[in-house]
C-alpha cells in the first residue's frame, strides 16, 4: 500500500502499483500528451510506475512538445514580420527557450521599441489570415540556392547539415527548420515581444553582431502578464532602491554597498526582528573575527573547496582569509570549554560580515555582493537531538515567513550523494530524523534523491513571491564531517569523547539578498514595522508649523520614526510626495485641527480616515503595528 499526494493535498491510497499513463486517464480523463506529470518535482514518461508514496504534479496545456511547437511556430512568424516589415533586413538564426523565443537579425538601424509594437501587430495580421503553413524536405544543394544571398543561412547549412533539411513555408515566406512540427492556429495563446539586444552570430565574439529581439508565448493571458511584470523595471530593486533613496554602488567599492539612513533602519529593523527570534529559540550570538589565518580554512576543507572564491591577505609573513561563511569560527567557540552531553544542543547564532568573490559581471545589486551578512546559526547536537531541533528551527522559519507576508513556501529534502563521508548507519538516521520532523508538521515536500552535500542531508525552503518568482532562502543542513575536520567533541553519558553532529542552518541567508526580494515584491510598501518612516506631519501653512512640531515630538517620544514637510507647498503636493515615497500614514494639520487638537489621517493608499485625537491616532497605529 502506497499513498499519492496531489497539490491541492488530495491523498490518494493504491494497493497495487499503477503505470502512470492509467493514472492520468483514470483520475483526470485526460490523454498524456497534453499534459507534463512531475512525480516528487522529476518529469517522467507516460510509462512510469507508480510503487511508492509520492507527491504527484499535473501541468496541463503547456507540455514541453506544445511549448516548444508553439515557441517555433511564434518564432517564424516573428522572422516573417520582420521580413514584411523590412524587406532588406537578413535573417540569422531563431530558437525556442521554454515559454520564450528569439531571433537574430541583421539590420541597417537600431530596432525600438516602437517598432517591436508594430511587429506585434504584424504577427496578429499574420494569424488572422490564417495563412497554409507547410513543412517539407529539400535537400542541402537546393536549399543554398534558395538562400544564395544569405551569408548566415549558408553559414548554418556547411556548419550544421550534411543532407536533407527541413523548410518551413508560410505564403512567400522560407526559413530553415529544425524538425516537422504539428503547426496549429486553432489553439488560442498570448504573445509579447519583449526585448531588443545585441548578440554575436553563432555566439562567437569574433563575429558580427546582430540584433536579437525576443519573446514570450504562453497558452494563459494570465502567465503571459506575470512574465511582463516580472521583466518591468518597476521591480528592479536597484531601481527602487534610488527611488527610495535606500542605497547605492560606486565603481570603486568593488560590489559593496552604501547605505542610506532609510535603507540602514529596514536593514536593522530585520535583524532586530530575526534578534529576537532567536533568543526566544535559546540561540546564543556570538561575534567572530573577520580575518582568520588559512590554516583553520585548510583544516575545515573549505580552502580546498572554495579558494576560488575567498579573498586572502598576506600579512607577518602568513596567510589569512577574509572569512567566507561562519561555522569554523562557532566550532572554535564550541571547542574553547569542554562540554557534555548534557550541555548540548548548544545553538550559537551571528550576524557576522562575509566576503566571498564574485566576477563583476556576476554581481546583481543587493541581490549579490561581495560583502555580505546572513543569518547564520549552528546547532552543536546529539543524533538523537536531529529531529527535534529540526521541528523547532522549521517552526521558527514559517513565523519569520509570515511576518515578512510570504505565504507560499515550497520545500525540498535532498538526500545522501553517491560520493559522501560518514556511515550509512549515520544517513539513515539523520535522513529519517529530517523525515519524521516534515511528516510530524504535517507539511508537503519533495524528494531529491542524490541532492544532498557529501556531509549530509538537508532540508531547502524556498519562497514564492507575488508574481510566482521562486527564491530559496532557507536551509537547515547535517554535517557530520566539519566537527571530525576540526576535532570538536563532547564528553558522553559514558565518558568517551565524541562529535558532536553540527545543523547549519539559516531562515533569509543573506540580508541584503533578502531585501533585493522584499523590495520587488512589495515595490516598496514595505510593512508598517519596516518602514523607515512610519509616519509623516504635514502642515497646510505656516501658521500650523508650531502645532505640527509638537505632534512630531509626541509620536518620537512613542519610539515612532516620524517626519515632516514644513516646506512652503500646496498640501496636494506635500499628500503626493509623501504617498510617492509609500509613508503608511500622513498626519495633515490645518487650522480646524490646531483649533480643535486634532489630526486628519490619511494611508498611503489614498483612505481617508478623518480627523481624530492623536491618541485615539496613537491607539490604531499601536494596533496595526502590532498585528
Amino acid at each position: 500500500m502506497f499513498f499519492v499526494i496531489l497539490p491541492n493535498k488530495k491523498v490518494i491510497k493504491f494497493i497495487n502499483f499503477i503505470m502512470m499513463v492509467d493514472f492520468v486517464k483514470f483520475f483526470y480523463f485526460r490523454s498524456f500528451e497534453t499534459l507534463i506529470i512531475k512525480v516528487n518535482n522529476c518529469i517522467v514518461e507516460s510509462n512510469f510506475l507508480l510503487i511508492e508514496s509520492c507527491f504527484v504534479n499535473l501541468f496541463f496545456n503547456e507540455n514541453k512538445k506544445q511549448l516548444f511547437v508553439l515557441g517555433s511556430m511564434c518564432k517564424y512568424l516573428m522572422a516573417n514580420a520582420v521580413k514584411i516589415l523590412f524587406p532588406f533586413s537578413v535573417l540569422g538564426f531563431g530558437n525556442v527557450v521554454g515559454n520564450g523565443f528569439y531571433y537574430d537579425f541583421e539590420l541597417d538601424f537600431k530596432l525600438s521599441s516602437k517598432i517591436l509594437e508594430k511587429l506585434e501587430k504584424q504577427i496578429y495580421f499574420l494569424l488572422e489570415k490564417r495563412f497554409l503553413i507547410t513543412i517539407f524536405l529539400s535537400s542541402a544543394e537546393k536549399v543554398k540556392k534558395i538562400f544564395f544571398n544569405n551569408e548566415y543561412k549558408i553559414n548554418l547549412i556547411n556548419k550544421t547539415y550534411e543532407s536533407n533539411i527541413y523548410i518551413y513555408k508560410c505564403g512567400s515566406f522560407l526559413d530553415i527548420c529544425n524538425n516537422i512540427y504539428k503547426i496549429f492556429f486553432k489553439n488560442a495563446f498570448f504573445l509579447k515581444l519583449i526585448k531588443v539586444s545585441g548578440a554575436y552570430w553563432m555566439g562567437n565574439s569574433s563575429n558580427i553582431m546582430l540584433q536579437r529581439i525576443e519573446g514570450f508565448v504562453s497558452f494563459k493571458y494570465e502567465q503571459l502578464n506575470d512574465y511582463i511584470l516580472s521583466l518591468n523595471d518597476v521591480r528592479d530593486h536597484r531601481l527602487l532602491g534610488k527611488k527610495y533613496d535606500l542605497f547605492h554602488f560606486q565603481n570603486d567599492t568593488c560590489g559593496m554597498i552604501f547605505w542610506h539612513k532609510d535603507g540602514w533602519i529596514i536593514y536593522q529593523e530585520i535583524i532586530k526582528y530575526l534578534r529576537n527570534i532567536f533568543f526566544f529559540n535559546n540561540y546564543l550570538e556570538v561575534n567572530t573575527p573577520q580575518l582568520i589565518n588559512k590554516n583553520l580554512w585548510k583544516m575545515s576543507g573549505h580552502l580546498d573547496k572554495f579558494s576560488e572564491n575567498m579573498y586572502s591577505l598576506f600579512s607577518d609573513n602568513d596567510f589569512f582569509i577574509l572569512k567566507p561563511m561562519n561555522c569554523p569560527a562557532h566550532v572554535q567557540i564550541f571547542k574553547n570549554s569542554i562540554k557534555s552531553y548534557k550541555d548540548l544542543p548548544i545553538k550559537y547564532c551571528e550576524f557576522g560580515s562575509c566576503y566571498r568573490k564574485e566576477f563583476s559581471g556576476a554581481l546583481h545589486g543587493i541581490m549579490r555582493v561581495k560583502n555580505f551578512i546572513q543569518d547564520d546559526g549552528h546547532i552543536f547536537c546529539t543524533e538523537n537531538q536531529i529531529q527535534r531541533e529540526v521541528i523547532l528551527f522549521i517552526k521558527s522559519l514559517f513565523v519569520v515567513y509570515k511576518k515578512f507576508l510570504f505565504k507560499n513556501i515550497l520545500i525540498k529534502l535532498a538526500t545522501r550523494p553517491e560520493k559522501r563521508v560518514g556511515e550509512d548507519f549515520i544517513w539513515d538516521k539523520a535522513e529519517k530524523s529530517l523525515v519524521l520532523a516534515l511528516n510530524k508538521l504535517n507539511l508537503n515536500y519533495f524528494i531529491c534523491k542524490g541532492e544532498g552535500a557529501f556531509y549530509g542531508p538537508k532540508i531547502e525552503f524556498t519562497l514564492k513571491d507575488n508574481i510566482g518568482r521562486l527564491w530559496q532562502c532557507g536551509t537547515i543542513q547535517v554535517d557530520f564531517f566539519i566537527p571530525k575536520r576540526l576535532n570538536s567533541y563532547y564528553i558522553n553519558r559514558y565518558g568517551f569523547k565524541q562529535f558532536p553532529i553540527i545543523l547549519h542552518r539559516a531562515i533569509i541567508g543573506s540580508i541584503e539578498r533578502f531585501m533585493g526580494i522584499l523590495l520587488e515584491d512589495n515595490f516598496g510598501n514595505f510593512s508598517l514595522w519596516l518602514c523607515p518612516i512610519q509616519i509623516i506631519v504635514l502642515n497646510i501653512t505656516a501658521n500650523e508649523i508650531s502645532y505640527s512640531k509638537k505632534i512630531c515630538d509626541f509620536l518620537k517620544k512613542e519610539n515612532i520614526r516620524v517626519s515632516f514637510d514644513f516646506k512652503n507647498d500646496k498640501i496636494s503636493l506635500k499628500i503626493r510626495n509623501a504617498s510617492i515615497r509609500r509613508i503608511p500614514y500622513l498626519l495633515i494639520v490645518g487650522k480646524n485641527e490646531v483649533t480643535n487638537e486634532l489630526v486628519s489621517v490619511r494611508t498611503r493608499d489614498s483612505n481617508d480616515l478623518g480627523a481624530m485625537k492623536i491618541d485615539i491616532f496613537l491607539n490604531m497605529f499601536n494596533l496595526c503595528l502590532f498585528n
